[in-house]
């Protein structure tokens, strides 16, 4: 009886060692996803922030007035910048998987569905990060209630 104790004992911290180590690996791995959709995020506003001639030609044959362009590269730099911040992560992946799902619907509806899958996927890693993140949302509303 004294052996089995042991070995139950044995079995609940290896047990907790293994969480342990899946939770690091869980937490490098959204820290990986956030670096990198922001990079992509970066990446993809330059274009519009810069007014380039392939970018405006685009948003021109949807319909979309120049300055909607400039929006749509300073919402992706603040959510690129949001994913780097801690507090605000959960928060900026929750908005870019909305702008990515206005960007879905953007492609389907103007162009056929041609090129939507860059938007899809992008808002799925999003929408995982916003997963992952979703305590920054808690911790962020703590904190603004704490202000008050």
């Amino acid at each position: 009886m004294t052996t089995h104790t042991a070995s139950a004992t044995v079995t609940t911290t290896r047990t907790d060692a293994t969480k342990g180590t899946a939770r690091r690996i869980g937490h490098i791995g959204l820290w990986v996803l956030r670096g990198l959709a922001a990079a992509v995020f970066l990446f993809s506003a330059f274009p519009k922030l810069t007014a380039s001639p392939e970018a405006v030609a685009g948003f021109a044959q949807i319909g979309f007035a120049e300055w909607f362009i400039y929006l749509l590269g300073a919402l992706e730099v603040a959510g690129a910048l949001g994913l780097l911040i801690r507090p605000l992560s959960g928060l900026a992946a929750l908005c870019l998987t909305l702008l990515m799902i206005g960007a879905v619907t953007t492609q389907i509806v103007a162009f056929g569905g041609m090129m939507v899958e860059f938007p899809a996927v992008t808002g799925v890693v999003t929408a995982v990060i916003a997963y992952g993140c979703r305590h920054s949302l808690i911790e962020l509303r703590n904190l603004l209630r704490s202000a008050r």
